[in-house]
């Protein structure tokens, strides 16, 4: 899997904006077979920082998009941030999950979840 993920910061009183534009980018992408998930979030701390990201299948996946003209609007709307914005590429080798935290931690899943609720 490779991770594309973004930290934008509106200019001030242009959150709603910038939102809209990484929606409509989002949106195109998800359409793509290639593509796991995209999401965009506001950051809890900083309402004018949004948060971008996409999962890919593959890393030919990942730099076909790259070289798309999707990407190029996503790079468009980067370049409306008021700060320098956060771009990292991840390939991602494993992922692991409540299984491994159980795990490490010599519990059952269900002990790991039932410590989660509490």
């Amino acid at each position: 899997m490779v991770q594309l993920l973004l930290r934008i910061t509106a200019v001030p009183g242009h959150t709603d904006v910038l939102l809209q534009a990484l929606r409509s980018v989002m949106r195109s992408v998800q359409v793509d077979a290639a593509c796991v998930d995209a999401q965009v979030l506001a950051d809890v701390d900083d309402r004018s920082v949004l948060w971008y990201w996409e999962d890919w299948s593959g890393l030919a996946a990942f730099e076909r998009h790259l070289r798309s003209e999707r990407f190029a609007r996503l790079l468009a709307v980067l370049e409306t941030s008021s700060t320098l914005p956060l771009l990292e590429c991840r390939v991602v080798t494993e992922i692991r999950g409540l299984e491994y935290l159980a795990s490490v931690r010599g519990v059952e899943v269900s002990d790991v979840t039932g410590q989660m609720q509490d």
